[in-house]
Formats: C-alpha cells, sequence, structure tokens
C-alpha cells in the first residue's frame, strides 16, 4: 500500500485491486482444496460508490494499467466486447507452462463501468457465472463458429459501479442467487482523503511490485493454511449466525471467498 500513499480512494478499494489482480496473475497454477472441490485463486470484485466521489476508477486503473498490464503472461480483456467476443479470446489465450505452449482460458476481465460490460448483453451473466469455478473444460456453440470450446479455465473479474446502476444493469432473478453471490462487492461513500496535488508514484516501487507480480505467474502447486489462519477460519466459521433467507447463498460462499485469499496460506 506504500506506493498508493498518495491516493484519494479508500484502502478497501486498493486492498481488493490488489488480492483481484494478484489471482489473475496465479491462474490456475496456484490451488486449495477443500474437501471434494478445489478453489482457485480469481474473484469477481465490484467497486461501488457514487460516481466522482471515492476514486474508484483510479484505484482499478493503478492496479491494472499500471501493474498487470506490464506482465505478459497475464492476459488483460479492457475492450468493450459481446459474450461471443470474450469467449473467443479466452479461447485463443496460449500460455507457456513447462516448457511447453498451451491454450488456456485465464485472464482478467476489467471493466472501469460494470454496466458497460453487462447491460445490453443478456448472455454475459449467465457465461460469467458459469466459468466463475474456474472448470476444466467449457463448451459453447455459436451461430458463426459452431462449437468453441475453452479450457483451463480460471476469469477474474474487476469493475466498478455506482449503486443506483447496480439496480438497473443486474436482472432480478440473480440477486441473491447465483451471479450475485459469486461477487464480491465492495461499498464505500467518502475518500481517504483529499489530495490537491498528488505526487507521481515511486517508479522503483512500482517496477518491484511488477517483479513480484511476474513471480506470482510462476507459483505451482497447492497452497495450505498456516496453523494460526487454519484456526481463526475455524472460529469463525463455527460462529457464523445463521443468514437471513436472502442471504443465504452468498453466506454460503463466503468461506470459499476467504481461503481464495493469497494472505493467509503458505
Amino acid at each position: 500500500m506504500k506506493w498508493l500513499d498518495d491516493s484519494e480512494a479508500p484502502d478497501s478499494f486498493h486492498l481488493w485491486t490488489a488480492l483481484t489482480i494478484l489471482g489473475a496473475a496465479m491462474r490456475r497454477n496456484a490451488f486449495i482444496r477443500r474437501g471434494y472441490y478445489t478453489l482457485w485463486p480469481n474473484f469477481f470484485t465490484v467497486l461501488v460508490a457514487k460516481t466522482g466521489r471515492c476514486r474508484k476508477s483510479s484505484a482499478m486503473e493503478a492496479g491494472v494499467v499500471n501493474l498487470l498490464n506490464k506482465v505478459d503472461e497475464v492476459l488483460v480483456i479492457s475492450d468493450k466486447m459481446t459474450t461471443e467476443g470474450l469467449i473467443e479470446t479466452l479461447s485463443q489465450h496460449v500460455v507457456m507452462t513447462n516448457k511447453m505452449v498451451s491454450r488456456e482460458a485465464t485472464g482478467l476481465v476489467f471493466a472501469s463501468e460494470f454496466a458497460v460490460l453487462i447491460h445490453h448483453d443478456t448472455k454475459m451473466v449467465g457465461f460469467l457465472t458459469d466459468i466463475y469455478n474456474s472448470r476444466e473444460k467449457w463448451l459453447y456453440t455459436t451461430r458463426t463458429k459452431g462449437k468453441v470450446e475453452l479450457s483451463g479455465i480460471c476469469v477474474s473479474l474487476l469493475a466498478g459501479s455506482a449503486p443506483e446502476w447496480l439496480k438497473l444493469i443486474i436482472p432480478m432473478g440473480a440477486v441473491g442467487g447465483g451471479f450475485t453471490s459469486r461477487i464480491i462487492f465492495v461499498y464505500e461513500e467518502d475518500r481517504r482523503r483529499s489530495i490537491p496535488r498528488p505526487s507521481p508514484p515511486d517508479k522503483k516501487l512500482r517496477d518491484d511490485l511488477i517483479a513480484d507480480l511476474k513471480i506470482m505467474t510462476t507459483m505451482e502447486g497447492e497452497f495450505k493454511l498456516s496453523p494460526d489462519a487454519g484456526k481463526l477460519f475455524d472460529d469463525w466459521y463455527n460462529h457464523r449466525g445463521l443468514p437471513e433467507e436472502a442471504m443465504a447463498q452468498e453466506e454460503v460462499r463466503r468461506g470459499d471467498e476467504l481461503l481464495r485469499h493469497p494472505r493467509p496460506c503458505t
């Protein structure tokens, strides 16, 4: 966070941007097991604040444009596109693994305005819901190109939105259920502080962070909770209150989201 000392955006916006781009950098190389299923480090994160209030776009761009875009191993998809266009882009993505080239549907979907991504494309919500769990293979049939297969899926999402837009762009059937329960909404009302003339960010710190992200792309294998982190997680899990019915799906996924964090793992 030192690199962003002169940022007006709230700490929570920077934290969740950082966690999301870290997960995007690790792709399917790192994982954590939870019983019979596997968790991958991808997050769907939406920063929420009134327009112009909390510098949410600045927080996201600091992580994506200034850092993750400099890491060649990570696909960043930031252009406006249709669901079919996104599927086609992911299906053509290739990576080098153990000196071998392979197709891998991994990367970060970056939308500074969430509405631009999903508002006029009814298929996008269903597609993002389907691929969130990072299944090994996913098949889609298009009118023009026939069957398109995605393999090795691990897609992260980072977007921003004003509160009033969320009511308009997310279908009611997706609220409290499949789609919204997969998203971490980070809401803030005010910026961290007012900085009329911010200083340029430290170039060396930025270069160090880019180097760290490149190292993250090489990390492989199973992550496990440290003893202290395991105890904290168990205590939280065993003392949760019963959620309201409208929030049941979100609450079920909170444990998975905590375990996806790179920080408590070793």
